[in-house]
């Protein structure tokens, strides 16, 4: 493991590399907000860095005032990779400040020895862990250059079913769907129950899904639980709805073909009766969710927000070659 500061001297003085701390929060909101040119909502800010239970991964470079000027940020999620526990960290947050991009270190600019000092720090601190993100052609690009990003091997990753073309021939029936208000032992059954179904995924479990959907300090989901005779929650569909458009934001169901209809047919059946003129979903191309939601009428279509799913390679003892198996959805992002 590197050592988790570093000194970085240039023609306009000394900066530090070191891991983020509370106290840098006033200065990061600042240096966020200089970067991006608008305000930025501090709920969201202590819920990702401050409020999560996973803890985080975030480097920033500081003046000699202690002035933050540099952030690369990540949450590290616990996860399984070929059924083998890991940890797969999201990088979430990066920016410069515009008045420092211009200085040069050995020829590298500020915000490329920041970032390549958190993967330095974080991405070799434990060999089990895999960095990946969501993030926008740009800045995917930059790291495709610079970084080692690599795009995730899914031709398509974006369907959208429009309500009127739902195959209701196929789901008429009702079913014992339910809103529910909270996440509870139910869903850490589910998974345990059908995790081999989800070799290569983050951990989908109630202190996962109770933080992502339940503790968002902006957004108001549904969550949706299909239930059997028993009882038993089989399958969970969480949504974020928009005007006359729903974005399903989770699916997690048992492999079972049926089982996986049901939960589709009654989802659907509810956003229905709300009205929803459009649902759409991110989702690997390659899965049998997927599968079921092509099968019920959504079509893949062109990403409309240029969204690059990537991931970086780095000499670890993790075969990454199995990236075309990874279950992802925007459970798995901060976007939604």
């Amino acid at each position: 493991m590197a050592g988790l500061e570093k000194e970085i001297r240039t023609e306009f003085g000394t900066f530090l590399l070191r891991p983020y701390r509370d106290e840098d929060e006033e200065g990061v909101v600042r240096l966020w907000e200089s970067a991006f040119g608008k305000t930025l909502d501090r709920r969201i800010w202590r819920w990702k860095f401050h409020g999560n239970p996973f803890g985080r991964e975030v480097m920033v470079c500081v003046d000699q005032s202690n002035t933050p000027v540099v952030f690369h940020g990540g949450i590290p999620f616990p996860a399984q990779w070929n059924m083998q526990e890991i940890i797969m960290t999201q990088c979430v947050d990066s920016m410069s400040h515009p008045d420092y991009r211009h200085i040069l270190s050995d020829g590298k600019k500020l915000f490329t020895l920041t970032v390549e000092h958190f993967f330095n720090v974080f991405g070799n601190a434990r060999l089990s862990t895999i960095h990946y993100g969501f993030p926008g052609i740009k800045h995917y690009s930059l790291g495709n250059s610079l970084l080692s990003y690599t795009a995730m091997p899914h031709e398509h990753f974006y369907f959208e079913l429009k309500i009127n073309l739902f195959k209701r021939s196929r789901f008429t029936a009702s079913e014992n769907i339910r809103v529910l208000h909270e996440i509870d032992e139910q869903f850490d059954k589910l998974w345990q129950k059908n995790k081999r179904e989800y070799p290569y995924s983050v951990i989908r479990n109630s202190r996962f899904l109770s933080w992502r959907f339940f503790h968002h300090p902006v957004h108001s989901y549904r969550t949706l639980g299909l239930f059997n005779t028993k009882n038993e929650l089989t399958g969970y569909l969480i949504f974020l709805p928009g005007n006359k458009t729903a974005t399903i934001v989770d699916i997690f169901s048992a492999g079972d073909k049926d089982e996986l209809d049901r939960l589709i047919r009654a989802g659907i059946n509810m956003l229905i009766q709300e009205k929803i003129k459009r649902v759409r979903i991110w989702i690997p191309d390659n899965h049998f969710i997927t599968r079921g939601l092509i099968e019920s009428g959504f079509k893949k279509t062109k990403e409309p927000i240029g969204i690059v799913p990537a991931y970086r390679e780095y000499n670890g003892t993790i075969d990454l070659t199995h990236f075309d198996a990874f279950f992802y959805t925007m459970a798995d992002g901060d976007l939604f």
